[in-house]
């Protein structure tokens, strides 16, 4: 089912709202806001099919107490791995934590289907959550509600090529949730059953999810796949199935379905998290020891088509708008199956991300012909092939030169190694995101699903951290350099994909831009040496120091900036940065707003003093200092960390950066270039009418959001980037540091006095302040140009703050949660339009000056302004209900636990403390989740859903069609 596992990878709020969100992998000038981007590379993976061996255990010792049919199998760690008598494989890896996810895996997929069972599969996936008893009652959906589970967020289903999966995810997790949790894995295990009625009424909703991802569109991603798949057994195979099969499924087929493939030997259950061991372990024996087995095992595996690691591909569509090259080499292996692979895979992610950070530096000298440049390690344990991919993306001109910059630093690396503070700036950051990882209980469910699906090493923290420590301190230079011999020199097939129509090189021509001789080649130039930013300004003063009942000290320097430090232990060592000044954009003329957009990309890749910018970015990364300075809206901001011990050398940066910043000319140029490309790229998407509408709408043509124009972008000079700092940036402007951390004040002080309170007062540029843009009617957008067979919709209902005066607080995602609920039961489930709908209400912030609820659906053609009618009817109709006193204390509660443990985090509290003016909060209320987090009112909560669909909402609608009309039979 996956409910929002693959939702809407194609909706309009890719194509038309993006000027809120970029995808900075694709889009380095993520901080320029200069455009909506839209950019969306679907590669899908496929796996071989699951393993049909069982696991070699460290070590079998004698069942618990619980049970003389429990065979336990323990490992060097808190991991257990047992089972049953029936056949069932289990793993209990508990974790100190307070939530926890349940995982069942039946080892058969879409590969098990006979040739009359094409997507049943999936179909039964779906009819295992669409259960109904004699009653007429719907009794998964009861265990759902009693969990505190909403479908697609906390519970759900996939279906693949080799395996099906259902997953829960608690929180608050206890003994009693534990057994709802197991009662539920048990339903869909084995007391699934298949009615008449409920199957046809899938069907519409399966037919929709089709629509999304029928095997036979003719996108770039489906021409890979088709070539990569070589019609073998997987290309008859896909999970979702053929529009034909699906409507010719009966319950009796997918009973038959069902019985040979769900059986206790051919499943594993898998429970990480807040669990109780003993306890777990008796109860899985009492729920599951009644489940039928046929003794076959696991089912079989299928192999992939030999992958091609040679020759050159191009492939073209009318939807993408760069031209993207891949170097590719795919490994007939993975690496999670060892731990010398686990090594392996590390090592070579290490040599990846210093290639990155060497390769962006020479976009520059690309005049804005390239945009991006990354390289990745494509290696899913579910799939027994890894790819290393070297990826450009440009325009038709970069092509070569791109091509060129990859060859030339792939050879560098083979020749060259690498330096030592690259090394040791990656291995640090690596071991320091461990226990991130391990300490999320999903994270532990995907290692052990794939230790169940793939015979993938399963290592507890503990283990996992001195596997790698040992094995980092151990390595040398020259094994890495040894390393990338190895894999860089692999050979490798060439991808070309590019809008159809576009100009593009020849095969032949292609494979010669990575032919080309690297001898010549020199070693890059040494990282750049420690500096400490010496600074000539004579010292400033503290004028007024102030303890704070909430033990912030607050400092009022002589150049009239404010300082506040709150000091804390909860990251050892570390210190986190925040500079805030009110009024951002949202305060700029309107020539000012758009040359903004461009400022901050330039000045941050244009270096500080003698330093160009790859030279300073180089700098930051290997003392692992951060630096980031940017506008939003309402604000300009300078975003810092660093250890304790280099806090001085972080204040130096800052002075220098807020008085010395430079426009490198050749940056501008290149800044200015791409986004002149971009535009020109996006013009000539098939959506780009739609688009500019949709913008037009959503942004109110506010300059700091709406699309600039070419005319715009060239007439902005560098000169003007220079003049944005010195006028907007530069200087004390009316900015309020924070500091946040592990450092006392006896230890900032002085650091104040020589490096901070020196900086030149300035006096912030500020005009009159623009609110956040709404739309200003009631207006519905219509076009075509989605690249699959369904339409996309988004309906938002805007509800300006002025119209709804209420002393209360309102709970808005209680009416989230509600509406979402209604309309899945409704329009999925009952009228079966949708494959999927989603439900977002927004407004909370202070800085909000809207209400709004943003709905988004696809669904077929021929039904969405039907389907638009219908939604609205029920709405309305589910606006009568009222939250409990119960549901909202629940829902406060579960908020405010959360809200503490953001706390912990000294970046996340340095942020808040920095913005309490701005947000409206006093710096008291930021340490108590009562006061940050207000208790809410249920008439006010009913009053506003009320209110949001009433006439003094802004009814705004999108849909956007498909670039080719369809029928259900094309």
């Amino acid at each position: 089912m996956a409910i929002f596992s693959h939702l809407f990878h194609y909706t309009l709020w890719y194509c038309c709202s993006l000027f809120f969100v970029f995808f900075a992998k694709f889009y380095v000038q993520k901080k320029s806001y200069l455009m909506a981007f839209c950019w969306l590379l679907l590669i899908p993976a496929f796996t071989t099919a699951c393993v049909g061996s069982q696991k070699t255990p460290d070590e079998t010792i004698a069942a618990d107490s619980d049970s003389d049919s429990i065979k336990v199998t323990k490992n060097d760690s808190n991991i257990d791995t047992f089972t049953l008598d029936n056949g069932l494989d289990i793993i209990l890896w508990p974790r100190n934590s307070d939530s926890a996810t349940f995982r069942l895996l039946v080892h058969s997929g879409s590969l098990q289907e006979n040739d009359d069972q094409l997507g049943h599969a999936h179909f039964v996936e779906h009819m295992a959550f669409n259960q109904l008893n004699d009653k007429g009652e719907r009794p998964i959906q009861e265990q759902l509600d009693a969990l505190g589970l909403n479908m697609g967020k906390h519970a759900n289903a996939y279906t693949y090529f080799d395996h099906t999966e259902y997953s829960l995810s608690i929180k608050q997790n206890d003994s009693t949730k534990s057994l709802q949790a197991l009662e539920l894995l048990s339903n869909f295990a084995f007391n699934t059953h298949f009615d008449y009625q409920e199957v046809e009424k899938e069907k519409p909703i399966i037919i929709e999810e089709w629509r999304l991802r029928d095997p036979n569109n003719d996108s770039i991603s489906q021409q890979l796949v088709n070539d990569i798949l070589e019609d073998s057994y997987y290309s008859k195979r896909f999970p979702i199935g053929t529009l034909k099969h699906i409507k010719n499924t009966t319950a009796e087929s997918l009973q038959v379905f069902y019985s040979d493939h769900y059986r206790a030997d051919n499943a594993t259950l898998i429970i990480t998290g807040n669990i109780d061991r003993n306890k777990i372990k008796q109860r899985i024996q009492e729920r599951f020891q009644g489940w039928r087995s046929s003794g076959k095992g696991k089912s079989s595996r299928f192999d992939l088509p030999k992958a091609n690691n040679t020759g050159v591909a191009i492939y073209t569509d009318e939807t993408i708008n760069k031209h993207v090259v891949t170097r590719s080499h795919t490994f007939e292996k993975s690496f999670f199956n060892s731990q010398s692979g686990l090594i392996q895979k590390d090592q070579l992610s290490a040599l990846i991300a210093i290639f990155n950070d060497r390769v962006k530096h020479r976009l520059v000298e690309t005049q804005g012909n390239v945009s991006s440049i990354f390289a990745e390690f494509v290696s899913d344990p579910a799939i027994y092939r890894t790819s290393l991919n070297f990826t450009s993306m440009s325009n038709a001109d970069g092509v070569p030169q791109a091509s060129q910059i990859i060859t030339e630093e792939i050879a560098k690396m083979i020749k060259y190694g690498v330096y030592g503070k690259e090394w040791f700036a990656w291995r640090k950051t690596r071991l320091n995101r461990l226990s991130d990882d391990f300490n999320a209980p999903d994270y532990l469910a995907y290692v052990a699903s794939q230790y169940a699906l793939n015979n993938g090493v399963m290592l507890s923290e503990k283990h996992y951290v001195r596997l790698l420590n040992d094995a980092h301190l151990n390595t040398e230079l020259v094994d890495l350099q040894k390393l990338a011999k190895t894999f860089f020199s692999l050979p490798s097939n060439v991808i070309l994909m590019h809008k159809r129509g576009q100009p593009a090189p020849s095969k032949d021509v292609l494979l010669s831009y990575f032919s080309s001789s690297t001898k010549p080649i020199l070693p890059i130039k040494a990282v750049v040496k420690d500096i400490h930013w010496p600074l000539s300004k004579a010292p400033g003063s503290i004028l007024q120091k102030t303890n704070l009942t909430n033990g912030i000290v607050e400092y009022r320097l002589s150049n009239g900036l404010m300082v506040r430090l709150y000091e804390t232990q909860q990251e050892q060592n570390n210190v986190a940065l925040q500079l805030v000044g009110l009024g951002g954009l949202n305060e700029m003329p309107e020539d000012d707003v758009l040359a903004a957009r461009l400022a901050t990309s330039v000045m941050g890749a244009s270096g500080l003093r003698d330093m160009t910018g790859s030279e300073l970015k180089d700098w930051l990364s290997n003392t692992d200092v951060g630096l980031s300075h940017h506008f939003t809206f309402n604000s300009r901001e300078l975003e810092m960390r660093s250890s304790t011990e280099d806090l001085a050398v972080l204040l130096r940066l800052m002075h220098v950066a807020l008085t010395e910043v430079k426009v490198d000319p050749n940056v501008f140029a290149h800044i200015q270039k791409l986004n002149l490309d971009q535009l020109q790229q996006m013009s000539q998407t098939p959506t780009n009418d739609f688009t500019l509408r949709a913008e037009s709408v959503l942004t109110n043509n506010d300059p700091a959001f709406r699309r600039m124009t070419a005319a715009e972008v060239s007439n902005i000079d560098a000169e003007r980037m220079t003049t944005i700092y010195e006028t907007y940036f530069k200087g004390t402007q009316n900015y309020v540091l924070t500091l946040v951390g592990d450092v006392t004040p006896e230890q900032l002080e002085p650091l104040l006095i020589h490096s901070v309170a020196n900086i030149p007062q300035t006096e912030a540029q500020r005009g009159m302040p623009r609110d956040n843009p709404i739309a200003p009617q009631s207006i519905t957008v219509e076009g075509d140009g989605s690249n699959v067979k369904a339409t996309g919709v988004t309906i938002i209902k805007t509800l300006p703050k002025h119209a709804f005066a209420d002393d209360f607080h309102p709970d808005v995602s209680w009416i989230q949660q509600h509406f979402n609920k209604v309309l899945f039961n409704e329009i999925r489930e009952e009228q079966g339009l949708v494959y999927a709908i989603n439900v977002t209400v927004e407004g909370t912030n202070p800085a909000s000056t809207a209400y709004s609820l943003r709905i988004d659906f696809s669904t077929d053609p021929s039904k969405a302004k039907q389907v638009v009618k219908e939604i609205n009817k029920v709405l309305l109709n589910a606006s009568d209900a009222k939250p409990t006193t119960d549901e909202l204390r629940k829902a406060i509660i579960e908020k405010r636990q959360q809200y503490v443990k953001e706390l912990d985090d000294i970046k996340t509290l340095s942020v808040l403390l920095a913005g309490a003016e701005f947000q409206g909060f006093t710096l008291d209320t930021i340490f108590s989740a009562e006061d940050y987090i207000p208790q809410t009112n249920s008439q006010s909560t009913h009053t506003l859903m009320i209110t949001l669909l009433s006439e003094e909402s802004i009814d705004t609608t999108f849909i956007l069609n498909p670039l080719i009309k369809t029928t259900d039979d094309s």
